[in-house]
């Protein structure tokens, strides 16, 4: 059985809902759904998350993976989004500053209402969408590459 199909059977959801709530809140929502990516990591084929900035490297084999099988994003939405929320918590957890939030209303009056991570300089990151487009895209929108820029952003 492939790793993708490994990690559906173990996370058996179809998709992980944040409402908008004060920010401790979605800290608290975003902490757990990368626990889950944690959990299930381990659990599917014994990979170790460890929220450092390295096991980011694990996320791009984990999506691209899911990608040469050739599916939807439709039928992974809810991994796309705990792998996302995983990446974010790297984020958060080791660059100074980080922190989960809304988006702030300029981005979501163009449409982006998925939480994401403000970071000390001002810019609002979308770590669930980043994945998304690993999935999509393939190497060109890397996680690694993603938490680099960042992070050379907010030294």
């Amino acid at each position: 059985m492939s790793f993708w199909k490994k990690l559906l059977a173990t996370v058996g959801i179809a998709s992980l809902t944040v409402s908008a709530s004060a920010a401790s809140k979605l800290a608290e929502q975003a902490a757990f759904a990368a626990n889950q990516a944690v959990e299930t990591a381990k659990k599917v084929d014994g990979t170790v998350l460890d929220y450092s900035p390295n096991s980011l490297k694990d996320i791009d084999k984990i999506v691209l993976g899911i990608r040469r099988g050739g599916t939807n994003p439709e039928e992974v939405k809810g991994i796309l989004f705990i792998l996302g929320a995983y990446v974010g918590e790297v984020i958060v957890r080791n660059i100074k500053g980080s922190e989960w939030s809304q988006p702030p209303k300029e981005v979501q009056a163009a449409g982006l209402t998925a939480m994401g991570i403000s970071t000390r300089d001002g810019v609002f990151w979308n770590p669930i969408g980043k994945v998304h487009k690993l999935l999509i895209n393939g190497e060109e929108d890397s996680v690694v590459h993603f938490y680099n820029v960042i992070k050379d952003k907010n030294r």
